[in-house]
């Protein structure tokens, strides 16, 4: 059987794996991940344009290695706050491959999402190193296949702590439909399950409020920055009008009457 070229691999099939494209794919998979150590023949697709990715870059607050699954990983802060890993160090500690993780990352809607671009100081100098948010970093975790050359012990603890996220997120899941968080041994009626369904269309709204506040928001600020134009506006009017009382008192020998002085304040009141 021809094989075809892909970025992915699907479950095992006949006890082979398949390596079609996910739409040549006969098992129909919708979430195919790559596979590293399969055998199989990858694309050569190249990796997100470098220089995009650089076009973008941005300057860490702060940064310092720390200790992750027995390897030095190097941590960054970005300006406003927020914690990035780097993604070679995660990869190169966990015995993956960097360029197939980045795709994967990068195919993702939400893990993108947490996608930057740092210039670090490294022995070899500044460099532009790719970093992961560390909200997202528990949920691309939990998609890592290891290899051949991941470390037993860390492929234990991998283990162990994606078969902790799968139960945080049922548990968290359970929550928001309002079934039981500890097992589904624990839904006596099937029926129960029909609140899933009540959950996702509470989110649907959710969103759509959420949509609409944001655009009431974008309108207040435009809103906003039109008054700031106006005020800045009128401020250069007003100095203007001081410029010209300058220049009248000067030429009236440094005085003017109450007069000229009372029709100049109508002037800058009608303003």
């Amino acid at each position: 059987m021809e094989t075809a070229l892909c970025f992915c691999h699907c479950d095992e099939k006949g006890g082979q794996r398949c390596h079609a494209l996910p739409q040549a794919c006969s098992n129909q998979h919708a979430f195919c991940q790559c596979d590293e150590n399969s055998g199989g023949t990858t694309a050569p697709t190249p990796d997100p344009s470098e220089a995009d990715r650089d076009a973008t870059v941005q300057t860490p607050a702060e940064q310092t290695p720390v200790t992750l699954f027995g390897l030095p990983c190097l941590a960054v802060r970005a300006t406003d706050g927020s914690i990035y890993l780097a993604i070679r160090d995660l990869c190169l500690a966990l015995g993956i491959q960097l360029s197939p993780q980045l795709r994967r990352i990068q195919s993702h809607r939400q893990l993108r999402q947490g996608l930057a671009r740092f210039r670090v100081q490294t022995e070899g100098g500044w460099q532009n190193q790719d970093f992961l948010h560390l909200q997202v970093t528990a949920a691309w975790l939990l998609m890592v296949n290891t290899s051949s050359r991941t470390r037993p012990e860390v492929r234990t603890r991998l283990d162990y702590l994606q078969a902790h996220l799968i139960n945080e997120v049922y548990a968290a899941f359970a929550r928001l439909t309002g079934l039981p968080e500890s097992s589904s041994r624990a839904i006596e009626d099937l029926d129960d399950l029909a609140r899933i369904e009540s959950a996702l269309a509470a989110i649907d709204t959710l969103a759509e409020r959420q949509e609409q506040l944001e655009q009431s928001q974008g309108k207040l600020e435009d809103s906003q920055d039109r008054a700031r134009g106006v005020w800045r506006d009128m401020r250069t009017e007003l100095l203007e009008l001081a410029t010209r009382v300058r220049a009248l008192e000067q030429k009236a020998s440094g005085t003017i009457t109450k007069e000229q002085r009372g029709y100049i304040y109508q002037l800058v009141v009608r303003r």
